[in-house]
């Protein structure tokens, strides 16, 4: 429930989950952050939602973003799906149109965006001596409304063409994940693939709001850090013994966690490059934070949050704040600070005391 500032709702009265009070169970009682800034800067559209986690998690698998009360937004897994997605092959219904079949063809043989096949085919058409002066102009003004179009997404002025292509990206490892399974040593490979991904949708302002969640309840992925020479899955790792419910002492498993919380900062500051080559960073920001304070205990007292970019100006950065309070009101400044072109703000999401957490803003 980290994202809606609310307490979950209440086990169902029937069915699988009735009468039960694990995690495995908990729904949102209401709309998550993500959804709140989408609906309000994309009026009738979702945030992205992805998942580097195990989608057949035998306990849960995603439970991040909420659309409403019970409302699971469904993740997307794989980056190859969401890459179809940003460059305009996927039908409605998820699959392959025809279109994009033929346009997927020709990327993969010319690596080439579709902006630029595009253009291309425009440019051909006007040099097209058949072409009447009328229909000349007609398609001049359709490409000049792109061109308009391209820069002025984001508002990001004449950099935003530039910002607005696929030449970050790792294609190569995208594509290679086209047939689609979860590897439980490759969680932080994807991790990195969707925040590249993100970055791509923001800057070319297909959607200004998206949500990742990073690996699972009972984690099954396997860290290849020095410590863990034994191969013990993360959850095991984080209980500090061989179990997902039982808590030990074991030393190796301590210093193996030390060592993955260092590597989730590292693809985090992967990811992050990604959005800061794309001139992001005084135009979003990004929250990172987990749903336990401390592993053993599993307490939610004092979560640790990261706040990276400014968000054109409203947000502050290069501080530590103890803010002692409840998250509610830092998501009203963190959807405040996402929507201020809307004029709007607000102080009254999720449940506490309303407000924005003045603390954090410039």
């Amino acid at each position: 429930m980290a994202l809606t500032a609310k307490k979950p709702q209440a086990t169902a009265e029937s069915g699988p989950c009735a009468d039960r009070t694990d995690g495995s169970c908990a729904m949102a009682s209401g709309p998550s952050a993500d959804v709140v800034i989408a609906s309000k800067v994309h009026p009738n559209e979702l945030p992205i939602v992805l998942s580097n986690g195990n989608q057949r998690n035998g306990y849960a698998a995603e439970r991040l973003s909420f659309r409403g009360p019970g409302q699971l937004l469904a993740a997307t897994y794989s980056p190859y799906a969401l890459y179809q997605q940003l460059i305009g092959l996927a039908s409605p219904d998820g699959g392959m149109s025809p279109a994009g079949a033929a346009t997927a063809k020709l990327l993969l043989e010319s690596r080439k965006s579709v902006h630029d096949l595009v253009r291309e085919e425009l440019l051909a058409l006007l040099r097209h001596n058949r072409l009447s002066s009328a229909d000349r102009q007609r398609l001049q003004l359709h490409f000049d409304s792109i061109r308009d179009a391209e820069v002025a997404m984001g508002g990001m002025g004449n950099d935003s063409v530039d910002w607005c292509d696929g030449r970050t990206l790792n294609v190569r490892e995208i594509e290679a994940l086209r047939d689609f399974t979860y590897d439980s040593r490759r969680v932080e490979q994807v991790g990195q693939l969707h925040l590249s991904l993100v970055a791509l949708a923001f800057a070319c302002n297909y959607r200004r709001a998206a949500s990742l969640q990073w690996g699972d309840p009972y984690d099954g992925a396997i860290y290849d850090v020095p410590s863990n020479e034994r191969g013990w899955k993360f959850s095991h790792i984080s209980h500090r013994a061989p179990s997902d419910g039982a808590v030990g002492d074991d030393p190796l498993a301590e210093q193996a966690h030390i060592e993955i919380d260092a590597l989730r900062m590292r693809s985090l500051a992967a990811g992050l490059e990604h959005f800061e080559a794309r001139g992001l960073a005084d135009h979003c920001f990004v929250m990172w934070t987990v749903n336990y304070a401390e592993a053993l205990s599993h307490s939610p007292a004092n979560v640790p949050h990261i706040i990276w970019g400014n968000a054109s100006g409203y947000l502050k950065q290069g501080a530590y704040i103890d803010a002692a309070t409840t998250n509610n009101r830092l998501h009203n400044a963190l959807i405040s600070a996402a929507i201020q072109d809307t004029g709007e703000r607000v102080e009254d999401f999720g449940e506490g005391p309303s407000g924005q957490l003045e603390a954090i803003l410039a």
